[in-house]
Formats: C-alpha cells, structure tokens, sequence
C-alpha cells in the first residue's frame, strides 16, 4: 500500500471471507498510532483483484506479492509479501 504515513500494515485474511486489518502510523501527537479493522473481502478471480469493504481498498494478487491498486486499477511499485 502507498502509505507515507504507516509504519506497517498487516491484513489477515480468513476462510469465511472476513479479514483484519492492522496499520500502524508513524507516531504523530494528532493521530492515533494504530488502526484496526475488521469487514469482509471478496475476491475476483479472473482478474486476481482481493477488494476489502471498508475504504474500498484494493489489492492485485501477483504470485505471493500484494499491490495496492488505486481508484483507476493502477497499482502502486510497492509490493508486500504474503505470509502463510
């Protein structure tokens, strides 16, 4: 994800098609430090787009790599590596 002011982000997905999201932000005395989400994701797999249904966001699966696509589908060089 393009993120200037995140620290990490970590997204776990589960079988019953839910996630978590966790971003932690750089410290910042106006913001809070750490943001957790849980919602639902949906996946379309002949375009191998994962799309989460807080914030719209959307991710471009490519071998064990995550992209974060943009509201045009263009996705951003930043890569993140899937864990198992």
């Amino acid at each position: 994800m393009s993120c200037d002011d995140c620290d990490f982000v970590e997204l776990t997905l589960y079988g019953n098609s839910s996630y978590a999201l966790k971003i932690q932000l750089f410290a910042e005395e106006d913001k809070e430090p750490i943001i957790n989400e849980k919602g639902n994701y949906s996946y379309d797999k002949n375009n191998s787009i994962l799309i989460l249904d807080k914030y719209g966001f959307r991710f471009r699966i490519s071998g064990n790599k995550l992209y974060y696509l943009d509201k045009s589908n263009k996705y951003y060089q930043e890569e993140f590596l899937i864990k198992e």
